[in-house]
């Protein structure tokens, strides 16, 4: 039986032993992560604030995009995890701005948190640009 999934992107899946049966239409969470930092150091941006929804998926995909983007010389000011579903980000995301950081990271689901966090960020003016993965 082969399996075929738009949406996996857990880099266990890369190694997993599944004599050539299991397949992904979309890259996994490292090469996300190294793809887009590569792709904002080489757009010239500097320092980054960077929040991720505490789970396997946010926490791999940010500390795959921390890695390379420090690697390629950037900066990562502040590096923070938030949980998923709470009414309010704010506390969190003035936090976040303080690292004096013009653009936040957003690792979660576009969805769900992730689209909270953008709002309540815009509506704050705590940042002037946002990223973020396959999930936002």
């Amino acid at each position: 039986v082969v399996l075929i999934s738009p949406a996996s992107t857990s880099p266990a899946l890369t190694a997993l032993e599944d004599n050539d049966t299991v397949f992904r239409t979309v890259p996994s969470d490292d090469y996300q992560g190294v793809a887009l930092a590569r792709t904002l150091k080489a757009m010239g941006y500097g320092p980054i604030a960077v929040t991720y929804l505490n789970n396997d998926y946010g926490k791999g995909l940010a500390e795959a995009f921390k890695a390379e983007y420090e690697a390629q010389g950037g900066v990562v000011p502040v590096f923070s995890a938030h949980e998923e579903g709470k009414a309010s980000y704010r506390a969190e995301l003035a936090e976040l701005a303080k690292s004096g950081a013009d653009t936040l990271a957003v690792f979660d689901y576009g969805d769900g948190s992730g689209l909270t966090i953008l709002r309540q960020a815009l509506e704050n003016g705590f940042f002037e640009r946002f990223v973020g993965g396959d999930g936002m």
